[in-house]
């Protein structure tokens, strides 16, 4: 299987830069290859990441529930609920009751970085299908 650049860079332009969000960083040279435009997505995808639950520890938010499918490339959680603010400090608070200790607010950093592992193991494996076809 073969996968085109101008392929991934349409897909990327046109899911992930949808306005009110900023634009994901997008190289000068469209002709570059793909292992460095997954890498500098990447970057950019784990640098807003980290500014996302950066801001809620710094409020005393806690997402509950902040699984890979509620993390968007662009920055911003897609999960309704059960988030919520704490009333006073408990690193251990979790909103969701099925949440236990995994998605307390003093995991939320952990939980994101599960996530962007997993993100990792996507973009791996579609260079893997690149390179080995």
């Amino acid at each position: 299987m073969y996968i085109d650049n101008d392929i991934v860079l349409h897909t990327y332009t046109c899911c992930y830069n949808a306005k009110p969000y900023p634009p994901l960083f997008l190289p000068q040279d469209p002709g570059a290859p793909l292992s460095g435009l997954l890498v500098a997505m990447f970057r950019e995808v784990c640098a807003r990441q980290a500014t996302l639950v950066a801001h809620w520890m710094r409020v005393g938010y806690c997402q509950g529930n902040m699984n890979s499918d509620n993390s968007a490339l662009c920055g911003v959680t897609l999960d309704y609920g059960p988030f919520g603010f704490m009333e006073k400090f408990n690193p251990a608070h979790c909103p969701w009751v099925g949440g236990g200790i995994d998605y307390a607010f003093a995991r939320q950093p952990q939980a994101i970085a599960i996530n962007l592992s997993i993100l990792a193991q996507a973009f791996t494996a579609l260079l893997q299908v690149r390179f080995h076809s």
